[in-house]
């Protein structure tokens, strides 16, 4: 078993799979361009969410973040709703969003400040300023975003920056974090992205960005500055002169599951139920399609009765996490090699020699001295 329910301390909530924006990198669209036809259009409601949450448990948990793996929580109509009943059910629960800030309007932002006061926060992903940002953001708008930005912190809302950097925002990254200073962020990082790799974990020196007829518009790059590149770009020629092939690394890896460590939980838009945001994104994406890591987690769930048995619209959240599912993720770690059914994501994700996730931040960290809660899946 990889804990009980009772044992939950933090839970990932994706509210929504919908999205304002096309960030090229995300699985929801095709590097830009076109939605993924596949991706269901879905919204937990407020309804779903008092469902699957038991009052009893949420007033057990230290933080609930909604942070989707395809979606964004400011586009929902149910997400303001939500966080007032959570906030009514345990007053001193840490809830925070991760978002573009590029949708809303200001009774929306000033609204969401109050609920959250000094238990919450907002991390805006913001990856450059008003000439760079919309590179990757596609479809956002500096200057809406900066104005919901305001209005939060006005309100006395606490917001941080994430700033993801890139070849073509490198040279803001300092401008930026002393703007976001001027602001009243709280905390400003600048994130080495660890999402230069094709589907066969082949790593890219720049990958492009389609438009929604698939014509190639530009591409983008990996950072050229030491400082902002992340460790595991390096670290993946070393861990394949090691195994032989990157495959091999996979096989033979011990798996530390990261949510297991910290005791965490994730909630699709859909209601579906996993240890992480990494093993949901296997569902869907270009990146993904006929993948190891798609088929394996797929098979795992019709084994497992389906996609119904792992909803938690549909059975208790308690017997997802206690049952079967969870059980078989769990025992796949100790299998010989991903062709014997180790699941290949979570050697990926949680392998011992290669984390892209636990090298993409940088050493100055936050602005401020108050810590926050470190994040099992970032937003795009």
């Amino acid at each position: 078993m990889i804990y009980r329910l009772e044992d939950i301390v933090y839970v990932q909530v994706e509210v929504t799979s919908k999205c304002n924006s096309a960030c090229p990198q995300c699985p929801r669209n095709v590097f830009g361009g076109r939605d993924l036809p596949t991706l269901p259009l879905v919204d937990l409601t407020l309804e779903d969410c008092q469902k699957i949450f038991p009052e009893d448990f949420v007033r057990s948990i230290k933080t609930l973040y909604m942070c989707g793996t395809y979606g964004d929580p400011i586009v929902s109509r149910y997400t303001l709703d939500t966080v007032r009943w959570l906030r009514s059910v345990n007053p001193s629960l840490e809830i925070g969003l991760n978002t573009n800030g590029s949708a809303g309007n200001a009774s929306w932002w000033s609204a969401l400040a109050l609920l959250l006061g000094h238990h919450g926060y907002v991390t805006f992903s913001i990856d450059g300023l008003e000439d760079t940002n919309a590179i990757y953001r596609r479809n956002t708008s500096f200057k809406k975003i900066i104005e919901n930005a305001k209005i939060f912190i006005g309100e006395g809302g606490r917001a941080n920056w994430d700033f993801i950097v890139f070849k073509h925002n490198e040279h803001q990254v300092e401008s930026a974090r002393q703007f976001s200073k001027e602001m009243g962020f709280s905390n400003f990082t600048a994130k080495r992205t660890g999402r230069f790799f094709d589907k066969n974990h082949k790593m890219l020196d720049k990958q492009p960005v389609l438009n929604k007829n698939g014509e190639i518009e530009y591409f983008l790059e990996k950072p050229e500055q030491p400082q902002y590149q992340n460790q595991s770009l390096s670290l993946y020629e070393n861990v394949v002169k090691k195994y032989g092939s990157f495959s091999k690394y996979l096989d033979q890896t011990h798996i530390t599951c990261n949510a297991k460590r910290k005791s965490e939980l994730y909630v699709s838009a859909e209601g579906l139920v996993f240890p992480c945001g990494w093993l949901h994104d296997r569902l869907y994406g270009i990146q993904v399609e006929d993948t190891p890591s798609s088929k394996q987690l797929l098979a795992m769930i019709d084994k497992n009765g389906g996609m119904d048995s792992i909803n938690a619209k549909k059975r208790p959240l308690k017997t997802i996490v206690e049952e079967t599912f969870f059980n078989l993720i769990e025992q796949s770690w100790r299998l010989k090699t991903v062709a014997h059914g180790k699941l290949e994501r979570c050697a990926v994700m949680c392998g011992e020699r290669f984390n892209t996730v636990g090298h993409q931040y940088d050493e100055k960290g936050h602005i401020h001295e108050r810590p926050m809660t470190l994040q099992t899946h970032s937003k795009a």
